[in-house]
């Protein structure tokens, strides 16, 4: 999942003190670095937005990557899309992150992958009360449903619905994501 790099569109609160042309690099770092953590062999699908920015997601992040438009309003419903277009090509299991946490590398997430052949559900929390990496063996929907996206509540709403459907869960351990400068300076040493 991610955002074309337009400025005053990413990194917004890291933008607020390091300038916008410097958030806008930063995050172009963090998001290349992201995608080059992927363990090879991996099917990577970039679901981006807005509408349009294919040509701009491939050049910077190159070809042989699939592109896809992210669908929907709110987050939980882009992600719900991303997720279920995956398992309708029969394609899974699927792990759904962002771009934004230098700590997901290569053997954090072959680790979720092996954590995801005993459970319906991977977790990897981040530091904000969010998640880093949602992994599933099989679509669930309603994981997504009436979360409050962007709060400090996201994974403990998540990890309830997650009981609630008698799913097996296991964490990975928790990570920071890149969100404002404090953040930028604890982490900006992990991308190397």
């Amino acid at each position: 999942m991610a955002r074309a790099p337009h400025r005053h569109r990413v990194k917004t609160r890291l933008e607020k003190s390091v300038g916008s042309e410097e958030a806008l690099r930063i995050y172009r770092r963090l998001v290349k670095h992201q995608v080059d953590q992927i363990p090879k062999g991996w099917r990577i699908v970039i679901q981006y937005t807005p509408a349009g920015a294919e040509d701009e997601m491939c050049d910077w992040l190159g070809a042989g990557l699939i592109y896809r438009n992210q669908q929907g309003e709110e987050l939980g419903e882009r992600m719900t899309g991303a997720m279920d277009a995956v398992f309708t090509e029969g394609c899974g299991p699927c792990f759904v992150i962002g771009g934004d946490c230098p700590g997901l590398h290569r053997t954090v997430l072959e680790r979720a992958a092996n954590l995801l052949g005993g459970s319906d559900v991977v977790v990897g929390p981040a530091a904000d009360g969010g998640y880093t990496l949602l992994g599933l063996r099989a679509p669930k929907p309603d994981l997504f449903r009436g979360i409050a996206w962007g709060t400090s509540s996201v994974l403990e709403e998540t990890l309830s619905r997650i009981a609630e459907s008698g799913l097996a869960v296991s964490k990975l351990s928790i990570l920071e994501d890149v969100d404002d400068l404090d953040s930028w300076e604890r982490n900006r040493h992990l991308l190397g």
